[in-house]
């Protein structure tokens, strides 16, 4: 298997078209073969960098959060997971739900919530605890989530009230 270059939103081989064995180091086997890259490989990458720059950084930090976030999404599915244990999304998810991201919040508190997730360990307080700052924060389907979790109890006591209070700002996103 030839695994090859990202550029420019591209999967390229190298210009040079060289690869180079990857070892698995616990068998000592190649498993793989990686790109041969060089300069010309980083020239390519570099002017792909500095034409997306600018859209890049005009782009709104909500949705630039967004993108990275899916990333960490697809690595918690799985579908770049390079760790059996999730660690990479782990990483990820915590680094973007420390900064306060409402969304990366909100998916760290439904991984708590979940009993199957590999990310982190089931954790109702913890689920709580990150849907409540997602929340906070405006995200509509943490909201959505705190309703629920005020009326069925989990990670705090039940309350109809504070459901209550959560079903409202949630409608006054819809309006």
């Amino acid at each position: 298997m030839n695994i090859l270059n990202y550029i420019n939103g591209q999967l390229i081989a190298p210009v040079s078209g060289q690869y180079l064995d990857n070892i698995n180091p616990a068998e000592g086997k190649v498993y793989g073969n990686i790109p041969d890259s060089d300069s010309a490989d980083v020239t390519k990458a570099v002017e792909s960098a500095a034409a997306a720059f600018p859209i890049w950084s005009a782009m709104p930090l909500t949705k630039r959060a967004n993108i990275l976030l899916k990333i960490a999404e697809l690595y918690i599915f799985g579908e770049l997971e390079d760790t059996k244990d999730g660690k990479n999304a782990r990483e990820y998810l915590f680094r973007a739900a420390e900064k306060g991201l409402p969304s990366a919040c909100q998916m760290l508190g439904q991984q708590y919530a979940s009993e199957g997730s590999h990310i982190v360990e089931h954790d109702e307080l913890k689920a709580f605890t990150w849907t409540l700052k997602a929340a906070e924060a405006g995200d509509e389907v943490a909201m959505l989530d705190l309703i629920q979790m005020y009326l069925d109890g989990i990670g705090v006591e039940k309350n109809s009230e504070k459901s209550l209070y959560w079903k409202n700002k949630f409608e006054a996103t819809l309006q």
